[in-house]
């Protein structure tokens, strides 16, 4: 019988939990849960929010975990989520932490089934290895991310092998060139720098103001192409810039020119002349589709491009038996992917080009939960 109303509920199986209670030992167990999430929720912020330099503020206090009864079956901890007033978190970005919650499940059930996961971000290691550090080898906790009763992930365990297996590879890091494409998303002039998001990962690449002011391809915005010396996680995320090599407007690929020239049609559309009574869009919506369409045309052979009925602007695209489509207005992204070789289907709002919506993109079927997807 499920739990309504809970967070999550955490089952501590063994011998030592076929009593009446939990031994107190074993509750920082319960602590530890709650800040590997709050680590991962910071994570996933940053990597989508590359432009801003703090986090908001009040961050970690916004979600607090209670403990509320001990249910039978081996000891089970009900946890329910305190509410917040703060109205930052009640709005679009209420649910950061249940995909933290998301990205921790689906973590560990590829670490227990032996298939390709991606490396957690660094400060959630700590946390997480002391999820079960006070059980011995035969115990293991086993979570249900209940979501306050909506349940968005099964349930998973957190045994000795797939702990030890999941910080492993979260803390290996390899030194490896890296030549891709990405955006530039800020430009610093003390020292000159421009900050790039990529697939890989957002970094700071030096360049002489020279070079900055003649070139009107470096600005904010900009797709560029780059090489770069990095030393990288497991999953080839980019953990810190060591040597940078090369960096240059990204030349346009002929799969980004067609939609490109299909976006300049869109933009000399009158107001309700593409779709019936659809708006058009305006020239923010434009320019930031000119962008997508450069990165998309470097990705997929074939992007199809539609005036939305609301004034944006959708892309499409098929890869690896995935359908996707990404929805471009004014001042959010829309990224959904479906599966179309199961019933797996995933959408998510992005605020800006950020190293999360780049990544997302690039490996459309990690994103849409593909089992055993390449994390690369």
């Amino acid at each position: 019988m499920e739990e309504k109303g809970f967070f999550a509920t955490l089952s501590f199986k063994g011998e030592r939990f076929n009593r009446q209670f939990i031994p107190v030992e074993a509750l920082p167990s319960i602590s530890a849960y709650q800040e590997t999430l709050v680590e991962l929720a910071k994570a996933i912020w940053k990597d989508e929010n590359p432009d801003k330099g703090r986090l908001p503020k009040n961050f970690s206090k916004a979600f607090k975990l209670g403990l509320e009864g001990i249910g039978d079956g081996s000891k089970v901890a009900r946890l329910p989520r305190q509410e917040i007033e703060d109205d930052f978190f009640t709005n679009d970005f209420a649910d950061i932490f249940l995909e933290a919650q998301d990205l921790l499940a689906s973590t560990v059930s590829a670490a227990n089934n032996n298939v390709d996961f991606r490396a957690l971000p660094e400060k959630s290691i700590s946390p997480f290895e002391r999820l079960r550090k006070l059980l011995t080898v035969e115990e293991f906790i086993e979570v249900n991310p209940l979501a306050n009763g909506k349940k968005g992930v099964g349930r998973f365990r957190l045994t000795e092998a797939s702990v030890k297996k999941v910080v492993a590879t979260s803390r290996i890091r390899k030194i490896k060139k890296i030549e891709d494409v990405g955006c530039i998303v800020a430009i610093s002039e003390t020292p000159t720098n421009v900050k790039i998001a990529s697939a890989h990962g957002t970094f700071l690449y030096p360049i002489s103001w020279t070079d900055l002011r003649s070139s009107q391809g470096l600005s904010i915005g900009s797709i560029v192409s780059f090489s770069i010396q990095a030393e990288t996680d497991a999953s080839n995320v980019i953990r810190r810039m060591l040597t940078p090599i090369a960096v240059s407007p990204a030349i346009f690929s002929p799969n980004a020119i067609r939609a490109i020239a299909r976006l300049e049609k869109f933009a000399c559309l009158e107001e309700s002349s593409c779709h019936g009574e659809s708006a058009a869009p305006n020239e923010e919506t434009i320019i930031r589709c000119r962008d997508v369409a450069q990165f998309l045309g470097r990705k997929f052979e074939k992007i199809r491009v539609y005036p939305d009925e609301e004034g944006g602007i959708q892309f499409e695209w098929v890869s690896d038996d995935i359908s996707a489509s990404l929805l471009v207005d004014c001042d959010s992204f829309l990224l959904g992917a479906s599966d179309l070789l199961s019933t797996n289907y995933k959408e998510k709002k992005f605020r800006g080009i950020s190293y999360a919506l780049l990544r997302d993109m690039s490996n459309i079927s990690e994103f849409v939960g593909r089992p055993g997807a390449n994390c690369e």
